[in-house]
């Protein structure tokens, strides 16, 4: 709060100083901002989930980014049925373990989901 009357207070000192040039600059400054702001907003992707169909799997592991299935993996064990996952990306990529109730047994090949700006997407774990 304190900080937010500071960064006004020294805007408004600018303004008052430095004459129609330095008004000019700052209102096109901010108009700039606002619009970059704007845009990168509407531009997100997102939200993804995750959503477990199969209760039986032992491990689920997921990569978040455009980046993904390349990058750190985080797991998850013991999900229900019909439990839901929401990550805040545009792509994830997941794999589980092969078989029912085996940890063990290996992973499967990685599968990924990607969502457009402005989509909700739900990627079903089989």
């Amino acid at each position: 709060m304190a900080t937010d009357l500071v960064c006004i207070n020294s805007l408004t000192l600018l303004l008052s100083k430095g004459g129609e040039m330095t008004k000019n600059r700052t209102i096109k400054l901010l108009a700039s901002g606002l619009v970059l702001l704007f845009s990168a907003s509407v531009a997100s992707a997102g939200p993804i989930y995750l959503e477990v169909a199969n209760p039986r799997i032992c491990k689920i592991e997921v990569t978040v980014g455009a980046n993904a299935p390349n990058g750190p993996a985080r797991a998850y064990a013991d999900l229900e049925r019909d439990e839901r996952v929401k990550f805040d990306a545009d792509k994830i990529c997941f794999r589980k373990t092969v078989g029912d109730d085996e940890c063990s047994a290996g992973m499967t090949e990685w599968i990924c989901c990607e969502s457009a700006p402005g989509e909700e997407k739900v990627c079903l774990v089989p």
